[in-house]
């Protein structure tokens, strides 16, 4: 295959991972708490020393936008949404995880937890129980869980110097090695969720346009293809 083969077919390739992360993006737009994610393209320079340099296209990685999503009154007492940088902590059977994912309930246990099941936890780790007499349940804006008897823990919410280092599990947790700073600047809205931050109408337009160039790349094969056909036949008349 010649560079242009090369180079196209890389191209090629890069489109269709950029194309899983743009569906994955769609298909996430209504996940509470949920940060789209977007590809950084390089170029790659494959030198061999009997041949010229080869310039390819390479995907260098994604990157997750962690601009905030629209927050929606919901009048669920225990739904929460965040007003800042942070996130809440969560337990779970692999260990603790970060979610912006609001939409909270309690399980048989009486324990507060996420649409997934998963348990939120306190500033101490512990998991947050609210018991059937509680009563009505406000969440202060320090994440404070209380009954009409008096607090029944406290949402654990911390920060990340380096957000991008976040690994996404699922659609709504993240996962990370940095130790989180506990964050009073962010602050608990109860009766409200935080929806996606996916601008629906940005991701078609870029599913459009991966489609079209697709198929631009695709007729530059084609036509290499048939170049290569043409000069073979007549080397062979030859």
């Amino acid at each position: 295959m010649e560079n242009t083969g090369y180079v196209a077919l890389s191209y090629q390739v890069a489109l269709e991972r950029k194309m899983d992360i743009v569906s994955n993006n769609i298909a996430n737009v209504d996940t509470s708490g949920y940060r789209s994610s977007h590809m950084m393209f390089s170029e790659y320079v494959n030198k061999n020393p009997r041949q010229e340099a080869l310039s390819q296209v390479e995907d260098y990685g994604n990157y997750r936008n962690f601009a905030p999503g629209a927050l929606t009154d919901t009048g669920n007492t225990l739904d929460v949404a965040l007003v800042g940088n942070g996130f809440m902590a969560v337990s779970t059977a692999d260990g603790e995880k970060f979610t912006r994912n609001g939409n909270l309930s309690t399980n048989a246990l009486g324990q507060l937890v996420t649409s997934a099941g998963d348990v939120m936890a306190d500033t101490g780790g512990k998991p947050i129980v609210i018991p059937q007499d509680a009563g009505s349940i406000t969440i202060a804006g320090d994440g404070t869980v209380s009954g009409e008897q008096g607090p029944l823990g406290q949402l654990k919410i911390v920060r990340f110097d380096k957000p991008q280092e976040l690994k996404p599990v699922g659609n709504s947790l993240f996962e990370t090695e940095e130790a989180g700073i506990a964050d009073p600047e962010t602050k608990v809205k109860q009766g409200a969720i935080e929806g996606s931050n996916v601008n629906a109408v940005n991701e078609m337009t870029n599913m459009i346009e991966i489609m079209r160039k697709y198929e631009s790349v695709a007729r530059i094969l084609q036509n290499e293809h048939e170049s290569q056909l043409s000069m073979i036949q007549k080397m062979s008349k030859v």
